[in-house]
């Protein structure tokens, strides 16, 4: 019996039944085209799925590339965004991961016109603060792409053994879907993580709505980021009812904030307050390290803007 699964259908009643199996850890779904979709996690589900003893872990996918819609650029900003909000809102720590998946099997030359402009659009948005690391689902062809580039931390290879490359990134791959089947009541894929002299690879799964990390080694050296520097976290388009404008506002503010200059600081400073004005009747509802976080940042913020005064009055 597989100890990790992935489901596209609501298991909430099945999930006892799923953990006695000796299923650890259940992937499910995210989407920005379709949020709501029967086969989406909800921050109920994940809670129900904790309280039975299982780990989670997150799938992205609209289109997927099916009918050579929902990869592109533009798709990769707007997913890359959406996962970014909704993974906090399902209980996601630091270091979770998000993949991504590519749902056919790409050619060379859609690779690097389609495939790779995707990932990149997802690194150059909320993303790439690298608060969660990005994972790549598909073919072995489209998993040695991305992670050749440096565009994804973590690989999940796709089940169909006729696509590009499946045998070439079997071995490398840190998790591999196997051939869908009925596992305790539930349609579901069986996967199999990657095993390393003995011990099973980090896959970005976690425990949601806990303080602790994924049981991942520590992001790679690329994704790590300076402390310093850091964005706290950012919550759910729905949760804080952020419009496209508001979340381009966070999002410079964030990147002003990881500038050494203290104008830079100032500035985050300024939007950081006025957010926070705006949305106090919001904050009853965040979580205590989450509402930690924001504080944290807003004092860095006005400490930054008093010392511009002072740099002013010197000068």
């Amino acid at each position: 019996m597989p100890t990790v699964i992935d489901v596209t259908d609501d298991i909430t009643a099945h999930l006892a039944a799923i953990r006695s199996a000796g299923v650890a850890t259940v992937f499910g779904y995210l989407s920005s085209i379709n949020e709501k979709g029967g086969k989406c996690w909800t921050p109920a589900r994940v809670k129900a799925a904790a309280a039975a003893g299982l780990r989670i872990g997150l799938v992205h996918e609209g289109w997927g590339g099916v009918a050579g819609k929902g990869i592109s650029a533009t798709d990769g900003d707007r997913d890359g965004t959406f996962c970014r909000f909704r993974a906090v809102n399902l209980g996601a720590p630091k270091g979770a991961c998000v993949y991504f998946a590519c749902d056919r099997d790409f050619s060379a030359a859609e690779i690097e016109r389609e495939v790779l402009p995707y990932f990149r659009a997802i690194h150059q948005g909320p993303m790439g603060d690298r608060y969660f690391r990005i994972g790549v689902y598909g073919s072995g062809a489209v998993c040695s792409a991305v992670i050749g580039q440096n565009l994804a931390d973590l690989s999940w290879l796709a089940q169909s053994k006729g696509w590009a490359g499946y045998a070439e990134w079997r071995d490398h791959a840190d998790l591999v879907q196997g051939a869908e089947g009925r596992i305790a009541g539930v349609d579901a894929d069986p996967d199999t993580p990657q095993s390393i002299g003995g011990r099973v690879v980090d896959i970005g799964d976690f425990v949601p709505f806990t303080a602790a990390p994924s049981r991942a080694a520590p992001a790679p050296v690329s994704q790590q980021s300076d402390p310093a520097k850091e964005t706290a976290p950012m919550t759910d388009s729905n949760q804080m009812q952020v419009s496209g404008d508001v979340k381009k506002v966070t999002w410079l503010a964030a990147r002003l904030e990881e500038k050494t200059t203290y104008a830079g600081v100032g500035i985050a400073g300024s939007v950081a307050l006025a957010l926070a004005a705006r949305y106090l009747p919001w904050l009853a509802d965040v979580s205590a390290p989450e509402l930690a976080n924001a504080m944290w940042q807003v004092g860095s913020a006005i400490g930054g803007l008093m010392l511009i005064v002072v740099k002013e009055q010197k000068s």
